[in-house]
């Protein structure tokens, strides 16, 4: 899959640089794989997102008393916020 470099609103990622690998014994910083995969996992993110937000979707929104409560509300908005069912249980 070939990822976009562009978040969500279109703005350019700026690509990670590699962390230099120090002298010696040639061994790369234990960092720089963790940092490398973010950068990979945020650009696969990104794009994931755009493909769904493409297929026009709907969000299911729900109102509850609390944490372990009762929910109470039910919504639906689609893609650009606009409520298409709003309703109280």
């Amino acid at each position: 899959m070939v990822c976009d470099p562009t978040d969500l609103l279109g703005n350019h990622i700026i690509p990670h640089t590699p962390t230099p690998r120090p002298r010696g014994r040639g061994k790369e910083h234990p960092l720089s794989n963790i940092v490398d995969m973010s950068n990979v996992i945020a650009t696969r993110a990104a794009q994931t997102a755009r493909e769904w937000l493409a297929a026009d979707p709907l969000f299911l929104d729900t109102e509850t008393t609390g944490l372990n409560g009762q929910v109470v509300e039910v919504a639906v908005l689609d893609r650009e916020g606009v409520m298409q069912l709003e309703t109280l249980v």
